[in-house]
């Protein structure tokens, strides 16, 4: 088993999305259309893996801390935020390509979204080949900014890890804590708090969870 498998299977929930029937060549396709080289350990991953893969819940133990946000559903991500998704090569929703569609224009050139949190903020990964394949969270409500070129900039984001593996390597199991509770539950061994929740917004993530599943049931129907 390689080291992706292995870093990558306690956190599989499970995976969802029609099987795909020739993953080289929609591999290629996906190379063709991508802003960059795709690294060898993520072309690794979409070999192996094939399609979108759930993740159970747990938290990125970043590189770089986040500044704090008042925007949005969270009122602050800390050092350690979730990953829900990791997006896969078939022809359905949550893939590479729908992803690539949706956030080339909004996300800095070079970058790629490869995966999400359950809010919908986007996991991206660095492949211009300027540097080390850095991935990245992309904050979807945050402050945006953009570069002399008028070009999307990194005011929204924060470093999770250096590259694919490395981000593989910082996940951890864990659960979202509810701040208004009086007194916070105790964390169970390997657990870590992963963020701030505001209060009144729990019901509003209980709904999206739920559509989440109702379509992903849906597609495998």
């Amino acid at each position: 088993m390689s080291e992706i498998e292995e870093l990558l299977k306690p956190f599989i929930s499970r995976q969802f999305g029609p099987e795909v029937v020739d993953k080289e060549a929609r591999l290629a396709e996906f190379k063709r259309l991508a802003p960059g080289i795709l690294p060898a350990d993520y072309e690794e991953f979409l070999r192996r893996f094939e399609r979108c893969v759930d993740l159970e819940e747990n938290h990125v133990w970043a590189i770089d801390p986040p500044r704090p946000r008042q925007e949005g559903v969270f009122t602050y991500i800390g050092p350690n935020p979730p990953m829900d998704i990791l997006y896969g090569l078939q022809e359905d929703h949550y893939d590479v390509f729908e992803a690539f569609s949706m956030y080339a224009n909004q996300i800095p050139p070079g970058l790629i979204a490869i995966g999400c949190d359950m809010m919908g903020n986007q996991i991206c990964m660095d492949i211009s080949g300027r540097g080390p394949n850095t991935v990245w969270h992309w904050f979807h409500e945050g402050e945006e900014s953009f570069d002399e070129n008028g070009a999307p900039g990194y005011a929204n984001m924060f470093r999770l890890a250096e590259n694919f593996t490395g981000l593989l390597r910082r996940l951890r199991h864990g659960e979202y804590d509810d701040p208004a509770a009086v007194k916070p539950r105790e964390l169970r061994p390997g657990e870590a708090k992963i963020c701030y929740i505001a209060p009144g917004v729990e019901e509003e993530i209980r709904e999206w969870r739920e559509k989440h599943e109702r379509e992903a049931e849906g597609n495998k129907e």
